[in-house]
């Protein structure tokens, strides 16, 4: 069995005492060390992406079933890459694991009467635990008071970033 590069010599004799020799240069290739670079984060919000890459081969296989150089994901998960390069020599990349975090989910409610008098008002709550809040009305609270009709919405972002909206029409509450 062979597993270093060399140049082999082997001499025979025969039955007769006839001596002869042969040789046979062995080339041992090395195998790929495929490697994984995000171009971004790996842990991101629901809609975003990252780029994974790797180096330069003859034949790319990814656990996604890609058979492209790069990859764009958008999907949790641990993604690694079998490679193949020019001497047809395949190896398999350590997993590089990718996350993605849901959306935040505002809700607006009515906190107050939902039939009031003008100029009476009422409040509008977004609900909790986001590290932002901007209304329309430039507000930065969870909740804000309204004391007219209208269109009214909330962009939130919580502690990841990751940043989500919801409106509400306030139009037959007013009396």
């Amino acid at each position: 069995n062979v597993n270093s590069t060399n140049n082999y010599i082997v001499t025979v004799t025969n039955n007769n005492g006839c001596i002869g020799t042969g040789s046979q240069t062995i080339t041992v290739n090395q195998n790929p060390t495929p490697i994984i670079t995000a171009n971004g984060n790996t842990t991101f919000c629901q809609g975003d992406s990252v780029t994974l890459l790797t180096g330069n081969y003859l034949f790319y296989r990814w656990s996604n079933g890609s058979t492209v150089q790069n990859i764009n994901v958008t999907v949790a998960g641990n993604y690694y890459v079998t490679v193949t390069d020019l001497n047809g020599c395949t190896a398999i990349s350590p997993p590089d694991t990718i996350r993605v975090t849901p959306l935040p989910t505002p809700n607006i409610n009515e906190t107050g009467n939902n039939q009031f008098c003008l100029g009476d008002t009422t409040h509008l709550f977004a609900g909790s635990g986001f590290s932002f809040y901007s209304w329309n009305t430039g507000a930065n609270t969870d909740t804000i008071t309204i004391t007219s009709a209208g269109i009214y919405f909330v962009t939130v972002i919580d502690s990841l970033g990751c940043v989500n909206t919801d409106s509400i029409i306030e139009n037959n509450h007013l009396t």
